[in-house]
């Protein structure tokens, strides 16, 4: 009932304010109901413009984090890999920065004027004029930066997928004499094709809701997807909010969404037809990469430097400035100082700033980790009618809006707990 009640009141609210003319008032202070929205929407060019935005900038963000997610996981988990537990650690790392640290970060390395890696590449390749060649401020600096923050957490979804998928039907495959391109065709991809469909599938969703990222690179040259047009259109700089027009758009978003959240539902509801192995003494055999691991393991430490490393010594070295920002080289070194520091330990409020940061992570990280429990046990290991509801809800309550509690549930705890609970039950499932 909570579910519900978190998913139907913002849900008719949205709805209701779809349905309102509310350019110069509020949804309640609206007259008469009209679907001037809906008609503003799907006859304005503007609108497909936006949507062909949108499915570029998601299906290439997960397009790139499931690309690289999926390699890491087949190395981390079916090969021979020294120190797999360290570069599990490195893998996983990006989780502790924010999207929109990340971003900021790309911004000083790869803006057009002055970005550090854009200096470095007009100067080695000799290339005239102060601008580029890279462009973070594009779709595809979007997703870039996006598909990078994707690779942990896909990995985390596709990671079981790989560990538990049986080897004797490939190694079969070899003694029989298959070339190893059909084999990855007929028996491999078939096996993890519903873990990475799901993945793809859910992520897309994530993708198009993503705000962060999207707001911090694209709104400052006026690119927008669905996400950052609500909020521009709820967030006005001059006068009062269009919530009809946004109300609008994020029902259209909702049906986007919930078109590819059922097709989540009906791929992750017949994966146990490809269970190969559920017995727990089972050991999966790794493949040997033999001289390859050098390369291999020089892939995992430039993709730690690329999504880490570099961002952060830009900021910090950005941090560092007390004055105006400057780019590195050795000329700027003696302006270095921790000025910014200890003007933020001295500025007023920040204490409470703190306190209400440590308050509002620690409430909302247990309230939705129980929820996401819950919900996941209901849907997984319930037993009487309707028991899927809880779950096809917070599945409606993410497309509608992706900063509600139910997404943070979702996004936060629901995947791990659920995917525990279906190994549990039935064996190999991702």
């Amino acid at each position: 009932m909570l579910v519900l009640y978190l998913v139907l009141v913002p849900l008719g609210m949205l709805l209701f304010a779809s349905l309102r003319s509310t350019g110069d008032r509020l949804p309640f202070e609206a007259g008469a109901f009209t679907l001037s929205n809906y008609i503003q929407v799907f006859c304005s060019r503007v609108s497909y413009e936006l949507l062909a935005k949108s499915l570029w900038y998601a299906i290439g963000s997960v397009s790139l984090g499931l690309t690289l997610a999926a390699a890491f996981a087949w190395l981390l988990e079916r090969t021979n890999l020294p120190a797999r537990r360290v570069f599990n650690v490195l893998l996983l790392s990006p989780m502790a920065i924010p999207p929109m640290v990340q971003a900021m970060g790309w911004i000083l390395l790869a803006n057009p004027h002055n970005g550090v890696i854009n200096l470095m590449l007009r100067s080695s390749l000799g290339l005239g004029g102060e601008n580029g060649p890279l462009n973070i401020y594009s779709i595809p600096g979007m997703i870039w930066v996006t598909g990078l923050t994707m690779v942990p957490s896909i990995y985390l979804m596709i990671g079981g997928t790989f560990r538990r998928m049986d080897p004797s039907l490939v190694e079969a495959s070899n003694v029989g004499g298959v070339r190893p391109f059909m084999t990855l065709r007929r028996i491999s991809l078939p096996l993890l094709s519903p873990g990475l469909l799901a993945a793809a599938t859910y992520y897309f969703v994530i993708a198009l809701e993503i705000w962060d990222v999207a707001a911090v690179l694209g709104l400052p040259k006026g690119i927008l997807v669905f996400s950052t047009l609500i909020f521009e259109a709820a967030h006005p700089t001059a006068g009062l909010p269009d919530y009809g027009q946004a109300s609008g758009y994020a029902t259209v978003f909702l049906l986007i969404s919930g078109a590819f959240l059922y097709l989540y539902t009906k791929v992750t509801r017949h994966q146990g037809r490809f269970v190969s192995i559920t017995g727990r003494g089972y050991r999966p055999t790794l493949i040997d990469i033999g001289p390859w691991r050098y390369y291999i393991v020089a892939s995992f430490l430039t993709y730690f430097f690329v999504t880490v490393i570099l961002p952060l010594l830009i900021l910090l070295w950005a941090s560092l400035l007390p004055s105006y920002y400057s780019v590195p080289s050795l000329d700027s070194l003696g302006r270095l100082s921790l000025a910014n520091y200890i003007g933020l330990i001295s500025f007023p409020g920040i204490g409470r700033a703190f306190l209400n940061s440590f308050f509002i992570a620690f409430i909302t990280a247990t309230t939705v980790t129980i929820l996401a429990s819950i919900v996941s046990w209901l849907a997984v290991r319930g037993r009487f009618a309707g028991h899927a509801l809880a779950d096809r809800a917070g599945d409606i309550a993410e497309a509608a809006d992706g900063r509600s509690i139910v997404s943070h549930a979702r996004r936060v705890g629901q995947v791990a707990v659920k995917l525990q609970v279906q190994h549990q039950v039935c064996g190999d499932v991702w």
